[in-house]
């Protein structure tokens, strides 16, 4: 039930309340709402750096998620012109291994 008021609270700045869920159940940050995007989704797409950090640092298998557009946060950082946001996600170590 935590899933879309995880996704609602991201979309409207709770930052801190979404920390707390977070920290309870890191699989929060896996969790789609509409159109199937997650919390980490919403950073990537506000460019929020901090919250990018906070979710890759509890459960950095959410670079794997998609959206029903099949976009992944990289995706949506690049949609959206957050560049540090995208430079930021392509840094993680499970990102920037392509040959």
């Amino acid at each position: 039930m935590a899933s879309l008021p995880c996704t609602w609270l991201c979309k409207n700045g709770q930052t801190q309340t979404v920390l707390q869920l977070i920290d309870t159940d890191p699989e929060l940050v896996r969790v789609k709402g509409r159109e199937g995007i997650t919390p980490l989704h919403h950073a990537s797409e506000d460019g929020n750096l901090y919250l990018l950090e906070k979710f890759l640092s509890v459960c950095l298998k959410s670079l794997e998620d998609v959206t029903n557009k099949s976009d992944t946060a990289l995706h949506i950082a690049l949609k959206n012109d957050k560049v540090k946001a995208f430079s930021s996600l392509n840094k993680t170590p499970a990102v920037g291994y392509w040959p």
